[in-house]
């Protein structure tokens, strides 16, 4: 067989280079031409199922790209900063029962830039300041939201909002789906939820999804030796394949198909694949999971 040719190949393939103490690939002038890329300027890169996706920012950020964040239901007929005066609310689209949702994102930099200024001008409407003095505002079931999903820290709470936060309306539509929320961008630091810093909930957050994640490594490890899964065939989709016993960063099991493509599965899917002609081979699975 002969020896793929990347310069000549129709397929767009780079090399990877050192850039640093990271690792940088070069777009090609056509593939930025048609994006409307140019030098400096800021990129959205996303880590999903083993592969990376590098997403133009021309159009502006979207919440999502601002994790993690905080969500608190509010009552919309009574929603207020309790300090001077209100925050006008126009009629709330997207309510669920007379909530809305407040969002409250981390006040930043990033490259010089402000975090409201990063926002799609499609998205983030009515901007008004804080600037009177602090305010407080109360409501219920607040969460983090983070890559992971959504996780109910408190169902009842006090926030206290810092002097100079921005406070704006958030549109975003979403398979045809309409939603709207107010948005918080403040200090995280000076943020309070019952007297505790929003900061303090980042970093306990991510504790606990790097101790997840180590434990998912450890059984995704523990299944392929102790089951003996590397080069074990299974069928995917009546597609038949085998696993290649590498696990990625997510703890994702690499699948590789008849010919030659490879993606990434879950543990738990593949032992359930497995279970069909292998019943036994979930119950070993489980006392797995205990031991870890």
């Amino acid at each position: 067989m002969e020896n793929l040719d990347l310069n000549t190949c129709n397929a767009n393939f780079k090399k990877l280079d050192m850039w640093g103490n990271s690792l940088g690939i070069r777009i090609p002038q056509e593939t930025s031409k048609s994006l409307n890329l140019k030098k400096g300027m800021i990129v959205a890169i996303e880590k999903k199922f083993g592969e990376i996706r590098i997403r133009s920012t021309n159009e502006g950020y979207t919440l999502k790209d601002f994790m993690p964040f905080f969500a608190l239901n509010v009552n919309t007929e009574c929603l207020k900063l309790r300090g001077k005066r209100e925050i006008i609310i126009p009629s709330a689209q997207g309510t669920i029962k007379g909530y809305l949702s407040v969002v409250f994102v981390a006040e930043g930099y990033f490259e010089g830039l402000k975090t409201g200024s990063l926002f799609s001008k499609n998205n983030l409407i009515v901007k008004d300041s804080l600037n009177d003095s602090p305010y407080t505002l109360v409501g219920n079931n607040f969460s983090i939201v983070d890559k992971t999903g959504n996780k109910s820290l408190n169902y009842e709470v006090s926030i206290e909002i810092p002097q100079g936060s921005e406070c704006c309306m958030y549109y975003n539509e979403n398979d045809a789906i309409l939603s709207s929320s107010v948005i918080i961008i403040c200090d995280y630091q000076k943020t309070l939820v019952n007297n505790r810093s929003l900061a303090s909930y980042v970093v306990e957050n991510k504790n606990v999804n790097r101790a997840t994640e180590q434990r998912k490594m450890l059984i995704c490890k523990k299944a392929v030796e102790n089951l003996k899964l590397q080069n074990r065939e299974l069928m995917v989709e009546n597609y038949k394949g085998f696993i290649t016993g590498k696990i990625s960063e997510d703890g994702l099991l690499e699948i590789e198909n008849a010919d030659g493509r490879t993606y990434m599965c879950s543990i738990e899917h593949v032992i359930d694949l497995l279970s069909i002609d292998t019943p036994e081979i979930l119950i070993k699975f489980n006392e797995i999971v205990k031991k870890c």
